[in-house]
């Protein structure tokens, strides 16, 4: 955010009330997670990377009971 956005917030952010400043950062806290669930962490980018390279070599399953059964659980 550049140095212009941040002053402009800032002179406004002097004029409420500590009620709206709580309920302003609850938003801002909400806005920072929302921009986080479009940019994986680096552990989830390369669990996705390992099971793209390997998914030749990954079982498939026509049902849930031949899964079941290759994990050994009886159904």
């Amino acid at each position: 955010m550049n140095l212009a956005i941040k002053k402009q917030i800032i002179s406004e952010l002097d004029s409420l009330p500590d009620k709206k400043g709580y309920s302003l950062l609850d938003y801002l806290h909400f806005l920072k997670q929302d921009q986080e669930k479009y940019y994986p962490n680096k552990e989830t980018i390369e669990a996705i990377e390992e099971v793209e390279e390997n998914k030749d070599n990954l079982p498939s399953y026509t049902s849930a009971d031949e899964l079941f059964e290759d994990m050994g659980i009886e159904t």
